[in-house]
């Protein structure tokens, strides 16, 4: 069995009974072109995705199913995908680029991918991420979690594997009910947290807040990686899902916020080595790890100086619907969020001493949590949180042209937070505010 890691948490499982190409993203630019592919090298050499067999993805972020990629790969493909509820708007679009066999795999259970390869979906083990403790303090119910794992064990080399992708092992309680009582030869983990805006987005912070406040938060992630390679004892480590390419006016931001030692592969490889004393290695598109006949084959290809892409300084968005008036959208939006919340069972409680301020343009607008009332006065009583974009960002948002977490993940809106302190169920909420 042969692993190569080809950009991000894309990895190509390879042996003599299938070709299994897990969340694949190789080629398109994502989150509306704020994205970019870290890997090239598969762009001038695309054989090395021919005769795929299955495809695996994980959950529903786009770097993990990105269409581009999808569109190259033979259509019949038998495609993966955790039986979720929400996961269905995955097959739902994968099944219209023409893959007609799309199979939903229960979580938690063994399943054939092969005649001598099974597999097995490791449920979300971070949906409580780095705000566990603060959960059990505030005693808060489970939230909303998406990302999943896939165990893979092969008799014919018999060896089994970890791929956790995006799925960072902060619930160790969790991982371990779902852990196979046999060796792990590979556990693949993500390196770092960076797909995401905060601290990096939040210009309340200076850069050396955001610094100091990036450190932590990866020291942390660190804390429950290392914990679960202590439970797993893995013959080999291999960081990964962390590679991509930040574009637009924050680029330059993130190389200067995000420490070097997280973001770069081969040093982090390195240092998570150091810590735990097993081998780990910086698998790239050129490079592979394979187990056959009791035999274990790395090789590394030191050359990849034309590996990385380069960032470029802008990105362009569509015009999205702005017709309407941005008090009636917020009105209409704001109804339509309680009512999702309480089919979700989000407690607007929880957050009813926060406000939301809108910045835009020349206008400002609030959202009153706790009266459930959109206004253009805020209330010097309330914690607030501030969105500072402009008309046709938030229509986009709240038309559901845009959706409010991509925009996230692409790191152009920015914030405001004061005071500096995290409400998961307020950014929860915030995926519902739209029509």
């Amino acid at each position: 069995m042969k692993f190569r890691n080809l950009n991000n948490a894309c990895t190509l499982v390879e042996s003599s009974e299938m070709k299994l190409l897990i969340d694949p993203w190789l080629f398109g630019q994502l989150y509306h072109g704020s994205w970019s592919v870290f890997d090239t090298y598969i762009h001038s050499n695309q054989s090395v995705i021919n005769h795929i067999t299955h495809v695996f993805i994980s959950h529903i972020h786009q770097d993990h199913w990105d269409i581009d990629t999808l569109n190259k790969i033979n259509k019949d493909s038998i495609v993966l995908i955790p039986k979720y509820g929400f996961n269905n708007v995955i097959k739902n679009r994968v099944k219209s680029l023409g893959f007609s066999d799309v199979q939903m795999i229960e979580v938690g259970r063994w399943f054939n991918i092969a005649t001598n390869i099974e597999g097995y979906i490791i449920p979300p083990l971070n949906g409580l991420a780095q705000d566990i403790d603060w959960y059990e303090k505030k005693g808060q119910e489970t939230p909303i979690a998406i990302d999943t794992g896939l165990i893979i064990k092969d008799s014919d080399s018999q060896t089994c594997h970890i791929i956790l992708g995006d799925n960072s092992p902060y619930d160790i309680t969790t991982l371990k009910e779902h852990l196979p009582n046999t060796k792990i030869n590979t556990l693949w983990f993500p390196y770092n947290g960076f797909a995401q805006d905060y601290p990096l987005c939040y210009d309340d912070l200076s850069v050396s807040e955001k610094q100091k406040i990036s450190l932590n938060m990866s020291l942390k992630r660190e804390h429950s990686i290392v914990e679960a390679i202590k439970l797993i004892e893995p013959q080999y480590l291999i960081p990964h899902s962390s590679d991509f390419i930040l574009n637009g006016k924050r680029k330059d931001e993130f190389l200067l916020v995000h420490d070097n030692e997280f973001l770069d592969k081969n040093k982090y490889a390195e240092r998570i080595e150091k810590i735990t004393d097993i081998p780990s290695y910086a698998l790239f598109a050129k490079d592979y790890i394979q187990f056959k006949n009791d035999q274990v084959d790395i090789l590394i290809d030191d050359d990849i100086k034309n590996t990385p892409n380069v960032a470029i300084d802008s990105i362009t968005l569509s015009e999205y619907s702005n017709n309407q008036h941005i008090f009636e959208l917020l009105d209409v939006a704001l109804k339509n969020m309680v009512l999702r919340c309480e089919r979700l069972n989000i407690p607007i409680d929880k957050f009813q001493d926060w406000q939301l301020k809108f910045i835009l343009d020349n206008d400002t607008y609030f959202i009153n949590f706790e009266e459930q009332i959109v206004a253009n006065y805020g209330d010097n009583n309330k914690k607030t949180l501030t969105l500072i974009t402009n008309k046709n960002v938030l229509c986009g948002i709240l038309n559901r042209e845009l959706h409010i977490n991509n925009c996230q993940i692409g790191c152009f809106l920015t914030w405001n937070r004061q005071p500096n302190e995290f409400n998961k169920w307020l950014y929860d909420a915030l995926n519902f505010l739209h029509l």
